[in-house]
């Protein structure tokens, strides 16, 4: 349950970032992120972590 919880908040993350990014609403964002874990062939917490990560990175540069 707490991981679940936990990877909701990556998700949601990403897809604020998205949102902010790409300017987009809230479902084209989610779908964004589904369509890049197809194609990455990865989980979607896994592609929301990344984009969560190198957002971090490029907020510190």
């Amino acid at each position: 349950m707490k991981q679940a919880l936990a990877d909701r908040k990556v998700i949601e993350k990403a897809k604020g970032i998205i949102m902010k990014m790409a300017n987009m609403d809230e479902a084209e964002a989610f779908r964004r992120l589904q369509k890049l874990a197809s194609e990455k062939n990865r989980k979607l917490v896994e592609v929301a972590a990344m984009i969560w990560k190198a957002e971090e990175a490029f907020k510190s540069t």
